[in-house]
């Protein structure tokens, strides 16, 4: 969203051209993905630390619920996690996107997001560029708001809802 991010994202990737092939005629693929990835790494790391960075890797999706990250991530009690949740929607870096209904539990489970895109890129940095955006970009239908987020956790009860308008996006 600002013209000095695109200038800064271009200068990563020419440097990352440079440390490939120096005497290149084109920019690689490789160096655009490269120069996008660790400039995504440094405004990720300067918005929101290296701590919360390293929880978004270890997490290793952009959605979730507070169940899956106590069980499966982080290993720890519900109220841990639903602290940690506060603070990364504090930050806003995540938004609460509706809930999931799962046959183990008798109440729907909070679904979150992250809506940096940058930090959705350094979750999925073992991704191509190009598998990145095929995979992950949806845009919005009505509102046009590029979504950023896999499919695989929804089913047919459990619609992928924009995470600007909140309608359904399949």
């Amino acid at each position: 969203k600002s013209p000095r991010n695109v200038i800064r994202i271009c200068e990563q990737i020419l440097a990352a051209q440079a440390e490939i092939a120096n005497d290149a005629r084109i920019i690689s693929r490789t160096a655009v993905d490269r120069g996008v990835l660790t400039y995504c790494e440094q405004a990720s790391i300067n918005t929101y630390g290296g701590n919360v960075i390293k929880d978004m890797q270890r997490i290793g999706r952009e959605l979730f619920t507070i169940n899956f990250l106590a069980n499966e991530v982080f290993k720890v009690d519900a109220n841990t996690v639903r602290n940690k949740i506060t603070a990364w929607t504090t930050m806003g870096l995540v938004k609460q996107i509706g809930s999931l209904v799962v046959a183990t539990s008798k109440k729907p489970l909070n679904l979150y997001c992250v809506v940096d895109p940058a930090v959705v890129r350094i979750i999925h940095r073992t991704l191509l560029l190009d598998v990145f955006l095929q995979t992950l970009w949806i845009p919005c239908n009505f509102c046009n708001t590029d979504n950023l987020m896999g499919l695989d956790i929804f089913s047919n009860d459990n619609p992928p809802l924009c995470l600007e308008c909140g309608r359904s996006l399949v």
